[in-house]
């Protein structure tokens, strides 16, 4: 981990003793992450890989997507992050709903690391009911695992559910996290980088139409801190401000669960979803 802004490295049975205000200490940008380390046991991670890539077809949806640039990109993932349906909740439910059958194979067997992660919230956040949020008596979906193969990459951006998605129920908690458990990591490359940089309107402004994300320029004086987990990895991080991922390489997919989370001062509830 390479990192010039501090980063809490802890486990399990301590973090929320040792760190009991990491939460806020992270929304207030005093630390870029917390890793959490032997939170899923490698044995169960390789499982949860092996599943994957003995039923790829079974398990993992893959969207194409093309630019305006013409840029073919593909993403691969079991159960809908929402970020790709803005405008499709329709569609984000319904997808939902055929995820909820694939995650009972994935993890059939197994310690279930979408319930280990909100048990973990909820030691965090004590007090709190850390609930999987309905939109109209629909369920979100309650968790994303990525697969990046070689060549992916995730350009400069934020993730704002209350920017983002004002009129869903999420956007009514303003203060938003990503925790991830990390299956596997490619051979090289596919590290987070978190820089200590908040948005403001004006960057919207420096972005080029057909483009991925944002220019790299935005942050290019911040404090940045680059983690590459390890097999197991709980990380968390607070995703409203920059962070991108670099690109991979190797045979080895980089496989991740995903669960944003997001909290308000006026509501004991956390709502978490994919």
């Amino acid at each position: 981990m390479n990192q010039d802004w501090d980063i809490v490295l802890t486990t399990p049975e301590s973090v929320a003793q040792e760190h009991p205000n990491i939460l806020s200490d992270m929304a207030n940008l005093d630390h870029a992450a917390v890793v959490i380390r032997d939170f899923y046991s490698p044995r169960y991670c390789e499982e949860v890989v092996r599943r994957i890539e003995s039923d790829t077809d079974g398990l993992v949806d893959v969207k194409k997507y093309v630019t305006s640039t013409g840029e073919e990109l593909h993403l691969r993932y079991i159960g809908p992050g929402l970020g790709r349906y803005r405008d499709d909740a329709e569609g984000f439910f319904r997808e939902s709903r055929l995820s909820d059958t694939k995650f009972e194979r994935l993890y059939d067997g197994l310690p279930d690391p979408r319930v280990m992660v909100r048990d973990m919230i909820s030691k965090l956040l004590p007090g709190s009911q850390v609930i999987v949020p309905k939109e109209d008596g629909q369920e979100y979906s309650d968790a994303v695992v990525r697969i990046a193969v070689e060549g992916d990459s995730a350009a400069l951006h934020r993730d704002s559910a209350m920017e983002y998605f004002k009129g869903w129920m999420v956007s009514q908690f303003p203060t938003q996290f990503s925790a991830l458990v990390c299956f596997q990591m490619p051979e090289s490359g596919g590290e987070l980088s978190v820089y200590r940089q908040r948005w403001i309107p004006e960057h919207d402004m420096l972005k080029i139409e057909g483009a991925t994300g944002y220019p790299q320029e935005i942050v290019e004086d911040a404090p940045v801190c680059t983690i590459r987990p390890q097999q197991g990895d709980l990380y968390i991080f607070h995703p409203e401000i920059f962070h991108d991922i670099s690109p991979m390489y190797g045979r080895r997919s980089r496989i991740t669960q995903g669960i944003f989370f997001a909290t308000s001062p006026t509501d004991k509830r956390v709502v978490t979803w994919g």
